[in-house]
């Protein structure tokens, strides 16, 4: 059973990798942590997601319970080690999360099997993380639409072989930030996303990025003095949800922001000019958008 929305919003800021969130989490401060689950559920989040990185597995547990206990959505249990991901699974209430089951962040083809096994224990969905592919006997990321698309597949194929439907499933496709993508690896996501969509096999599963990705780098308003981040994310997801994104892992009060149609389309037609150039033109055209 997975949410049917035209758009799923995980939010994303219970994360170890947020030094604010990591000092919380060390020092067991739940009631900030429940704090910021509630104000994400509260501005409209999906799932809420729960990263306690390197920490150990009864923090996951210890979150996991301590989420559920003030929001009633579902968890996005988020952890590289399957054994943190079978902790937050086994500590998730099911009835709480109004019936729904947790979504496992993430599979890559090294854990697969460790992280679809899961399926056996208790219900969950699951992320695929198509961005690198094992090769060689190391994973390497994934530069081009063909090898994404074929990671996908086999991550596909495998997960099904464990009983996962495909609606269960949630490629995450990995969003390079704008300010460094020369190779136009933005480009490279949408294509993968279209051709993901026109398979006959694997149209019914799910299409994520991590949203914030997209501007990460870029100096912030109070740097230059003009906040172009949120328009450029939103222009971002127009175009993405035109080729089957459905699931971004995101802040969502920013889905809450609005602006005026001009604005809409100044922030759209410039994304896209964006994406068509390359190299150094495109970071110039980027830092025009602080001068409008």
């Amino acid at each position: 059973m997975v949410l049917k929305k035209n758009l799923i919003v995980i939010g994303g800021s219970i994360n170890y990798f947020s030094k604010f969130v990591r000092g919380l989490l060390e020092k067991r401060d739940f009631e900030e942590i429940k704090r910021i689950a509630l104000e994400q559920a509260e501005e409209g989040a999906d799932y809420i997601n729960v990263n306690v990185g390197l920490l150990p597995v009864e923090v996951m547990e210890e979150a996991v319970k301590a989420v559920q206990e003030v929001v009633d959505k579902p968890l996005c249990i988020d952890s590289g080690d399957p054994f943190k991901l079978k902790a937050g699974l086994e500590a998730y209430d099911l009835d709480i999360g109004g019936g729904m089951p947790p979504l496992l962040n993430s599979a890559t083809e090294v854990r697969a099997s460790s992280v679809f096994s899961l399926k056996r224990r208790k219900d969950c969905c699951v992320v695929l993380l198509i961005s690198e592919r094992f090769q060689g006997g190391s994973l390497k990321p994934n530069i081009s639409t063909e090898e994404l698309y074929e990671t996908a597949k086999r991550l596909f194929i495998k997960a099904v072989r464990y009983g996962f439907e495909p609606e269960e499933l949630f490629a995450d496709l990995g969003l390079y930030p704008l300010a460094v993508d020369e190779e136009g690896m933005v480009n490279v996501v949408l294509e993968t996303m279209e051709k993901i969509k026109k398979s006959p096999q694997m149209n019914r599963m799910h299409l994520m990025v991590g949203l914030t990705n997209l501007t990460k780098g870029l100096p912030s308003k109070e740097d230059i003095g003009r906040d172009i981040k949120i328009p450029l994310q939103k222009a971002f997801l127009k175009i993405g949800m035109e080729k089957g994104l459905d699931t971004v892992i995101w802040n969502p009060a920013s889905r809450n922001v609005e602006y005026d149609e001009e604005t809409e389309k100044f922030y759209l037609d410039k994304l896209k000019e964006i994406l068509n150039l390359g190299g150094i033109k495109k970071i110039k055209k980027i830092k025009e958008l602080y001068l409008k």
